[in-house]
């Protein structure tokens, strides 16, 4: 899916659109890195990060909650659903590589902030 938008027909945009705009950002970047992060070394995309890959698998959703416009940047805050046996994860480098993707793809500089986790695992026991 490609975006070929101008800043005033954005402008133009509800606020539900360009939330509706941004997340289907955000699916399709996580979807392109947790597909090349499967891939083989020699078939690795350049444009993303091995670090990015420790958690990206996974990643069950990352939910955009709200956005904010500060210093023509976009700062999206989200929530990560994932499942694992930790409760808490570090997806730093997920998040920064999915700004940096988007940014290159679409001239879009966005910051995603993660405002919360979400561990769909409920018994750490097993």
């Amino acid at each position: 899916m490609k975006y070929i938008i101008t800043e005033s027909q954005f402008n133009l945009l509800t606020e539900n659109k360009k939330m509706v705009l941004f997340q289907d950002l955000i699916n399709q970047t996580l979807n392109h890195i947790i597909e090349g992060c499967d891939k083989s070394y020699d078939e690795f995309p350049d444009d993303i990060s091995f670090d990015a890959c420790d958690n990206a698998e996974l990643v069950n959703e990352i939910k955009l909650l709200s956005f904010e416009f500060k210093n023509n940047i976009f700062i999206l805050n989200v929530n990560i659903v994932f499942t694992s046996i930790k409760s808490y994860l570090d997806f730093l480098n997920l998040l920064y590589n999915i700004g940096d993707i988007i940014y290159k793809k679409f001239q879009v500089k966005v910051i995603l902030k993660e405002i919360n986790q979400t561990n769909t695992k409920t018994d750490f026991n097993s």
